[in-house]
Order: structure tokens, then sequence, then C-alpha cells
């Protein structure tokens, strides 16, 4: 019917647009720490028949690779699980960056909130500080804290927010020991890859185009049908 086939074409074109905003802003991302993509998929909903597919955007929170810094006050993850910052919207998760510290000693990331440990902001004082693989920190030889490394029961659900920070739907709670390792000295690469997502961008505005021409096309008949029928 010409007029379903219009209505599914109009339903691809807002996924294909959806798609390329999506695309874009992982794209934009590239070079953020730890950035983590957002993908999207057509699901076709049971039921709806004639509703079209709908678009449904995951996390998706794929390790990125680990680039080697050497700078001390540079933490990575490698494994599940994140880093806690407070802030002044309460607690946020982040995988890692460049951190600093502050007047006060605190180790804080780059917008000057204060990475937490158990007993709450980490404080450095003294010479050459050593963080080891479990999070715990030394300076000079002397024990400094331990570094609160958190999960979720469902990352996937976690929402984003600005400055590669998530905001946790549900409690946190430490990870599995073992199973994460910190990396001091590095910094986790956004989980993408720009130049397969230029390919997808193009692919994205070629497909958007050819639904054009074939909408453009079906409105065409549509009118010649329409007046044909007008003339019985």
């Amino acid at each position: 019917m010409p007029i379903q086939a219009i209505v599914n074409t109009a339903h691809s074109l807002s996924y294909y647009l959806k798609l390329q905003e999506v695309t874009a802003n992982n794209l934009a991302n590239s070079e953020t720490d730890a950035f983590k993509a957002d993908r999207l998929a057509a699901h076709i909903v049971p039921g709806a028949e004639g509703a079209g597919a709908v678009p449904v955007e995951t996390l998706d929170l794929q390790q990125g690779t680990l680039r080697d810094t050497s700078r001390p006050l540079d933490l990575a993850l490698q494994g599940p699980g994140f880093f806690v910052v407070r802030t002044n919207l309460g607690e946020r998760l982040t995988r890692g960056g460049s951190y600093t510290l502050d007047g006060q000693g605190r180790l804080t990331d780059p917008h000057g909130d204060p990475l937490l440990g158990p007993e709450g902001a980490i404080v450095l004082s003294g010479g050459n500080a050593d963080v080891r693989g479990d999070g715990t920190i030394f300076v000079d030889g002397t024990y400094a804290g331990r570094l609160r490394i958190e999960n979720v029961a469902d990352p996937a659900n976690l929402l984003k927010e600005e400055k590669g920070r998530f905001i946790p739907t549900s409690a946190t709670s430490p990870v599995d020991s073992g199973g994460t390792i910190v990396h001091q000295g590095s910094v986790e690469d956004a989980n993408i890859d720009p130049i397969l997502s230029m390919v997808d961008m193009i692919t994205i505005q070629r497909a958007y185009s050819a639904n054009i021409d074939a909408l453009r096309a079906m409105d065409s008949v549509l009118g010649i049908v329409t007046g044909e029928v007008g003339k019985v």
C-alpha cells in the first residue's frame, strides 16, 4: 500500500537522523579520555504492526585502549568498575583520567572535584605517590589511602553526564578483588575508532539520501494515482 510505504520510509528517515546524531556525538568525543560510546539499534515492537522499528540507544562499556603517559597522577582502570568523585550534585562515577593535587593536597579531577576513598577525599602530602593495582596509595613508602573502585548491578543503565561522568541509577558496591586493576601513569582512550565512525557517518548520509529519493518517488506515484482516480 503506497500510504504504508510512505509511513515506513518516514520511520526510516527518523531513525537515520537519530543514528547520525549519536554517531556524530561519539565521533566528537573520540579524543575524550575514557569516553564510552552510545550505540543505536532498530527494534521491532511485538504487536505494534505498522509502527515501524523503534530506535533503542544503549551504552557501550567496552574497555578502551590504555595509553601510557608516565604522569604519576594519571590513573586508568583495566576491567569493570569506576572511580568515585564528589561533585556539587552528589557522587559520580568516572573511568579515570589526568588528576592533580589542589591547594589542600586533595587528589582532584580536571574539574576540581575530589577523588574519593572509603573515608572521603584522598589527601596526599610528601614526594612520590605510588598507586598500586588494587587502588592503595603510598607516598614515600607510607600508606596514604585507598581509592574507591565501585560498580553497579547493571552498568548498562548508568546515566551519562557531561565531563565523562556517570550517574548511578542503583546502589554501588566495590568491585571484586583482583577483577579490576588500577594503572598509574596511564589514561584510557575512548572506545571508539574515529575512522570507522567517519565511515559510518558517510553510510548514514547515503542511506538517508536514498530514503529521501524513495519518498519523493512514492509521493509522485501517489499524486498520479490520486489524480487518475479523481478523473474516474
